[in-house]
């Protein structure tokens, strides 16, 4: 979660029965994110919002940010199933300078 004012994605999941795994699912988003007006300029003159960007992104840095995630739900059982995700953000926290960075995680569902 972190400051935005507009976003615009688009995403979707394909079931994994076109596959013959019944119960699991991969996905894939697209999101741009993008500060406006006011709540631009405080962040290029050094704002910190929910997280701390080292005295802001500085003026003329600012960019886009862009995200792209893809994952998958492996089910194991009808109680177990665990999931891979990664996730590629252009323009980290809205600066060109920052650039790309790359998230890789993993999750365990267990259910009873």
């Amino acid at each position: 979660m972190q400051d935005m004012d507009e976003s615009y994605m688009v995403g979707f999941d394909i079931h994994g029965e076109n596959w013959s795994r019944e119960n699991d699912v991969f996905g894939l988003a697209y999101e741009i994110g993008r500060l406006t007006g006011n709540h631009r300029k405080a962040h290029e003159k050094g704002y910190s919002g929910l997280f701390d960007r080292n005295g802001g992104i500085g003026a003329g840095n600012y960019a886009d940010e862009r995200v792209l995630e893809a994952y998958y739900k492996l089910a194991i059982n009808n109680f177990i199933n665990i999931s891979a995700n990664y996730q590629w953000v252009n323009n980290f926290y809205y600066s060109h300078v920052i650039g790309d960075v790359h998230f890789v995680s993993s999750r365990l569902n267990v259910s009873f």
